[in-house]
């Protein structure tokens, strides 16, 4: 658990010089938690380097009116 929070921890670093060949290094970890981990916090530091306004967008549900 602490690796995958760890890996987690790391991608919202992504801009930090050395972040992505951390995480690579766990790409095969043992346990498919940390591996998944690793995926996510990949996408979550290209993301932070990307200079988008959002993560995450949720998307509109088929033209409904608030």
């Amino acid at each position: 658990m602490v690796r995958h929070e760890a890996a987690e921890a790391l991608g919202s670093l992504g801009e930090e010089e050395g972040v992505e060949d951390i995480l690579k290094g766990f790409l095969h970890d043992k346990e498919k938690v940390v591996r998944e981990s690793v995926i996510v916090a990949l996408d979550m530091a290209d993301y932070e380097q990307s200079g988008q306004a959002e993560y995450a967008l949720i998307p509109e549900v088929g033209g409904a009116s608030a």
